[in-house]
């Protein structure tokens, strides 16, 4: 991970070396993630049993991500671009319940890094606005860190889990562009389909997360994006 940031800085401190058009953009995703919340439910089943109240005070949300990339225009044709980015997004979930005897609280915080490569293909064009359909493909690079805390009285004990994936991405979308002579401002929206992968603990590559049934559990970074982005061209 590390490696892939060096090469993005190097990419964003000479873009004129590696593309055409390079691009921040802030994104707002939503989740599937129907697999992290049924293993949810089933945390809080065993303190439901015995009636402790706890609740899921956070459910894997939508969330504020980010993207940085560039695009490079074919030669010969100028409706067809190619391009590459590097992709951030996180959500998490959190159960909990507190009172005067004690406290029970499991966190389970979510992370994707993505890298990936896109077709910019230049839909309808208009004098100072554009509409185009973009194809990405990517690799997505995902941790799971699960932190867990049971309190009674004075006595506290503490656990966390880490588990890693890595599985593939493909997402459709439009962006529609507004020029401001080199710059340029989009706004987009997408569908990531997400091909989740088993999450491998992080002691024992052997070892997988799985619910109370055995069940191995992923993460769907799947659903819904919508983006605003800032870019500038050097031609």
């Amino acid at each position: 991970m590390k490696r892939i940031l060096i090469i993005l800085l190097i990419i964003t401190a000479c873009p004129e070396f590696f593309g055409q058009y390079v691009f921040l953009k802030g994104t707002y995703s939503f989740f599937n993630m129907g697999k992290m919340k049924d293993l949810q439910d089933q945390l809080m089943s065993p303190y439901r049993e015995i009636d402790i109240p706890i609740e899921a005070v956070e459910s894997f949300p939508a969330q504020p991500g980010w993207q940085v990339g560039f695009l490079y225009t074919l030669p010969g044709d100028s409706n067809v671009a190619l391009g590459v980015f590097f992709d951030y997004a996180s959500t998490g979930g959190r159960i909990h319940y507190q009172d005067y005897s004690g406290e029970v609280r499991a966190d389970q915080i979510a992370n994707g890094y993505s890298l990936g490569g896109m077709v910019d293909i230049r839909f309808i064009q208009w004098e100072l606005t554009r509409l185009d359909f973009v194809l990405g493909a990517r690799l997505i690079f995902s941790s799971l860190k699960n932190k867990f805390y049971v309190q009674v009285g004075d006595q506290s004990q503490s656990l966390e889990l880490d588990f890693s994936s890595t599985s593939i991405g493909i997402e459709p979308g439009f962006n529609y562009s507004v020029f401001m002579d080199l710059f340029k401002i989009n706004f987009g929206i997408s569908y990531l389909l997400n091909i989740p992968a088993d999450l491998v603990y992080s002691e024992n590559d052997q070892a997988y997360l799985t619910d109370q049934n055995g069940k191995k559990v992923s993460l769907d970074w799947g659903g819904l994006k919508l983006g605003i982005s800032f870019g500038y061209g050097f031609n």
